[in-house]
């Protein structure tokens, strides 16, 4: 039986490494629209 402190640093482990997948998926969508939004940008331009 795992000690409380290996349990606890397995339960953080797991909830940082979920929290940086989930700001890493926001941060590729919100770069997706940004890059959509200048080539929308650079179109209407041309």
């Amino acid at each position: 039986m795992p000690n409380l402190a290996e349990s606890l640093a397995r339960d953080i482990d797991t909830t940082l490494r979920t929290g940086l997948e989930t700001m890493l998926c926001a941060a590729g969508a919100w770069l997706g629209r940004e890059n959509e939004s200048e080539i929308g940008q650079q179109s209407e331009v041309a």
